[in-house]
């Protein structure tokens, strides 16, 4: 009985030391704290896994990375036209100048055209035949650039304001007539190259 006791507890001690003696990985563990150097193979920074997920692999201590930043801001303008306008003159020299104005603030690649119809009847109330009036103004006076929109007093955007004018040569009478306006907010077109 005796040996029976001896045995019991020599096989209670072995299954206790057992149970305390840790276990070894087969690999051990790289830990790298924040002051500690990184070798050229070690992963200092690894994000995401998509396509455009990047990982930073550092040659020294540092390592940089570029950000792309993107924003997209709605362009806005305002074209102001005159909803009337008076001749004025002499037989034969009828004439009245009007200004459009265009502000606002658009991209860079884009600009806004402002074209009045080049000619339009003028019709007289007492039945006389009808009379060619004539839009003109200045070469590209009609086209806005971004920089002539975004055009500022102070902090104030107030664009660029253009002359315009009719000729027409009317009789005696009461004439009247009207034209439109072709407004596009278009791409500036590439330059032409000889």
């Amino acid at each position: 009985m005796k040996m029976k006791k001896i045995f019991t507890m020599a096989l209670a001690a072995a299954m206790t030391m057992a149970l305390s003696i840790p276990a070894w990985a087969s690999t051990p563990l790289q830990q790298v704290s924040s002051t500690q150097s990184v070798n050229n193979t070690d992963t200092i920074g690894q994000y995401g896994n998509t396509e455009t997920d990047r990982t930073v692999a550092a040659a020294t201590n540092t390592a940089t990375e570029n950000c792309v930043v993107d924003c997209q801001i709605a362009g806005f303008f305002t074209v102001t036209i005159p909803k009337d306008v008076t001749m004025q003159g002499t037989r034969l020299a009828a004439h009245a100048d009007y200004t459009v104005n265009v502000k606002g603030d658009i991209a860079g690649d884009l600009r806004v055209t402002v074209t009045p119809d080049a000619t339009f009847a003028m019709s007289e109330a007492g039945g006389k035949a009808d009379i060619t009036a004539t839009n003109s103004y200045a070469a590209n006076a009609n086209i806005w650039s971004s920089a002539d929109i975004c055009t500022l007093e102070s902090t104030t955007i107030v664009g660029v304001t253009r002359d315009f004018d009719i000729d027409a040569p009317l009789t005696v009478g009461s004439w009247s007539g009207n034209f439109d306006f072709a407004i596009a907010y278009e791409a500036v077109p590439a330059p032409v190259t000889p």
